[in-house]
């Protein structure tokens, strides 16, 4: 008789903009920076039979030649650096992690209904937490307090900059503003008295929040996973 094999979880770490986009079901898409990087061009040597290949799911990504092992029993001859994905395949789950405040219980646990989370207070300096303990980092959340639970739906590897206008909306930017004549305002993240007319360019300020400036222009590999939120 077969057995139903376990559903994967991991943690994944949100910021607090992001799990509200995600709560309000703006975020479905987030984008991860592969490590280690190609060391060669990947456009350079893969064969262009196996271009179509990048963009599909796959069980690993072999780095030295944009392909997938998994659909290439003969990518061992060619190259030697697999990388597999570390947020999983589709089916797996993500657990989110967020900045978050919990009081500590007799013998050291956790309520849940008792935790606090950021991403609930626009102007969270006015929470009170000190009681608490204080704000603590999302690295730091137990899994018992955690909740969001995210199911994958499909997992591709792409140039940063190849993200589309509707991709870069299902990251959850921010639509700040639609003027009379039907234009959309995005925030710009580095900058709080601009604001940029395509979400694309939107995601590219959110994106160097976090990576840092020009971390945009190095146009990196990155995971695409795209995700589903069900019940925890």
């Amino acid at each position: 008789m077969e057995t139903q094999q376990a559903i994967k979880e991991r943690p994944i770490l949100f910021s607090a903009p992001m799990v509200r986009a995600i709560l309000s079901g703006a975020k479905t898409q987030t984008r991860r920076i592969v490590k280690p990087q190609p060391s060669l061009s990947i456009e350079a040597v893969k064969p262009e039979w196996a271009a179509e290949w990048i963009e599909s799911i796959g069980k690993q990504f072999v780095v030295n030649r944009g392909l997938w092992k998994h659909d290439f029993p003969k990518a061992s001859l060619l190259a030697h650096e697999f990388v597999a994905c570390p947020y999983g395949q589709p089916g797996d789950r993500l657990y989110v992690r967020e900045t978050w405040a919990c009081p500590k219980q007799l013998g050291g646990s956790f309520v849940r209904e008792k935790a606090k989370y950021r991403a609930d207070y626009e102007d969270f300096a006015t929470v009170a937490v000190g009681a608490m303990g204080g704000w603590k980092p999302s690295i730091h959340m137990p899994r018992t307090l955690s909740r969001l639970l995210l199911e994958i739906v499909s997992v591709r590897v792409e140039r940063l900059m190849d993200i589309s206008e509707e991709d870069a909306k299902a990251e959850g930017v921010n639509l700040v503003h639609v003027n009379k004549k039907g234009g959309q305002e995005w925030e710009n993240y580095l900058d709080d008295w601009a604001f940029e007319y395509f979400a694309k360019d939107s995601y590219a300020t959110l994106w160097e929040k976090i990576n840092g400036l020009g971390s945009w222009a190095t146009n990196p590999w990155v995971w695409v996973v795209e995700f589903k939120r069900v019940e925890a």
